[in-house]
């Protein structure tokens, strides 16, 4: 088109020139002016007409060689992938494989087809320390039992321990914890008056005292501190005497998840004291994600590691749970610990990951675990694993100093 164009102007020019050659006749000017129109006109004529004969095209220019191809390289560069939601499990449908209890799976299913098992160990005398098999337990409860001492009470389902040391009494507080997790308890001794009728009318054939070796044996020496229990052969016991009639029990109650939930407050370190001579920190190990326990030592009351005797490391637990619970003292050492009837729900502070969360704790009834909730009334997301529930009075005072978290026990 534009070369047409080009010719037009050339034509055009070579005419006017040709008008104006001296070899030509002279003519006027009007008649150079109409000579010089009409080639014009007949030019475009003819352009016009070409126009119309050839369409417009766009011609895309043909490639004189093939394309360099960008080098693969050696390693292809991953797709992004998603993030995968947070483990979550529970409270309920939990499956074959999880401990509901912990809410980690175990390696061998089987093991949970039977009753739990709960085993009563004395944190006094302290030449009792360190305590056997603690860090095996799924749960582990601190009761007040007077007098100075505290108590804790194991329970073990998912795991087994062939040596929980030492062995001690029962209290009144015992059956209605063992009843919520289904368990059997096994223990030295009690008040044949004031402990032992409510005992026996609660746990009836579940109990399991000091007397069967293998369950519970001596290890020969004369003192309190003489007896240790095996888990796997206490179930044993009662699975051949067909009390544990070896199914997998209802432990429907606790939530577990790796996130960490909103609302929570730094805690480095709980500290909860029972007294001078008895007291106990936990301090929270960033590289382990749980809580480290430590223990006043016998002589002189400094704060010591309080590890296993079998595995030789200090204690820790994936949760640390203070829980605020009606004690009534009848006497000096014979209190009563109000574990069953919390339909309407008493206050408890989770620590979990280094934050101290605000929760709430029931017991609907008395054969379901203790559930804990949020203050939106929605279930607490426990961290997946083993979990210490230390219960204290309902006056017991609370300071926070930073990130440290601090309680004295105090019945009313």
């Amino acid at each position: 088109m534009k070369n047409r164009k080009s010719l037009i102007i050339v034509l055009l020019t070579f005419t006017l020139l040709l008008s104006a050659c001296g070899n030509q006749p002279v003519v006027g000017e009007d008649a150079q002016k109409t000579a010089v129109s009409e080639a014009v006109s007949e030019l475009l004529t003819q352009e016009s007409k070409l126009t119309e004969e050839v369409p417009t095209e766009e011609v895309t220019p043909e490639m004189t060689e093939e394309p360099t191809a960008s080098p693969v390289p050696d390693t292809a560069t991953p797709e992004p992938t998603a993030t995968l939601p947070a483990y979550t499990v529970g409270p309920t449908n939990f499956p074959a494989d999880v401990n509901p209890l912990t809410g980690l799976k175990v390696s061998d299913p089987a093991i949970l087809d039977r009753l739990p098992v709960m085993v009563k160990v004395p944190n006094f005398p302290a030449y009792g320390r360190p305590h056997g098999g603690l860090s095996a337990a799924d749960i582990v409860f601190e009761t007040w039992i007077g007098g100075g001492s505290n108590r804790f009470a194991a329970l073990y389902y998912g795991t087994d321990s062939d040596y929980v040391w030492p062995i001690r009494s029962i209290r009144i507080v015992d059956p209605e914890i063992a009843t919520l997790y289904n368990a059997v308890i096994a223990f030295s001794g009690g008040d044949p008056v004031k402990v032992m009728p409510k005992i026996w009318r609660i746990m009836g054939n579940r109990l399991f005292p000091e007397g069967t070796c293998p369950g519970i044996c001596d290890r020969g020496s004369y003192d309190v501190t003489r007896l240790y229990a095996n888990t796997a052969a206490i179930t044993d016991y009662f699975k051949r005497n067909a009390i544990d009639p070896g199914t997998r029990p209802n432990l429907d109650g606790m939530k577990f998840s790796e996130a960490i939930p909103s609302g929570g407050r730094a805690a480095s370190k709980l500290e909860f004291y029972f007294n001078y001579y008895n007291k106990s920190d936990w301090v929270f190990d960033q590289d382990s994600g749980k809580y480290l326990r430590w223990i006043e030592d016998g002589t002189s009351y400094e704060m010591i590691p309080l590890t296993d005797k079998n595995t030789e490391k200090q204690l820790e637990f994936s949760n640390v749970i203070m829980l605020f619970v009606n004690h009534v003292e009848i006497e000096t050492q014979l209190i009563d610990i109000k574990v069953w009837g919390n339909t309407a729900g008493q206050r408890a502070v989770i620590f979990r990951d280094g934050q101290a969360f605000e929760a709430t704790w029931k017991t609907s009834d008395n054969e379901t675990p203790m559930a804990f909730f949020d203050k939106d009334g929605n279930p607490f997301p426990l961290k997946p694993g083993n979990t210490w529930v230390a219960l204290t009075g309902l006056s017991s005072p609370e300071s926070i100093d930073g990130t440290v978290w601090h309680y004295d026990f105090q019945m009313p």
